[in-house]
């Protein structure tokens, strides 16, 4: 339970919307697995992998901490109620620049 923790799902109930590919856990979390060092969605076409090869994290920014990269199939770090403005954390990064002060 340590890679959950600020949620209120247990690894079980992770993996069996793994299993599933139940899109209603779209969006609640984002699973890495350490055989492949890829993190994924829950609803992720891909095979799915044993329980001992899964972690489950909050959100990709901790599975990108914690050594894995996104998959590129389901694009998790892209997903609805994951991204960076839903994370609260836009505020953080500052904005692009603009022509005007780019070329000065």
């Amino acid at each position: 339970m340590r890679y959950i923790r600020d949620m209120n799902l247990a690894p079980d109930v992770c993996y069996q919307a793994l299993a599933s590919r139940d899109h209603r856990f779209d969006g609640q979390f984002v699973v890495g697995v350490t055989s492949t060092g890829i993190y994924c969605r829950p609803i992720c076409r891909v095979r799915c992998p044993k329980l001992d090869h899964c972690r489950f994290f909050v959100h990709p920014a901790a599975a990108e901490r914690a050594g894995f990269r996104p998959c590129l199939r389901c694009r998790p770090e892209l997903a609805p109620g994951l991204a960076i403005q839903a994370a609260g954390i836009a505020s953080d990064i500052p904005p692009a620049l603009s022509e005007e002060e780019a070329s000065s």
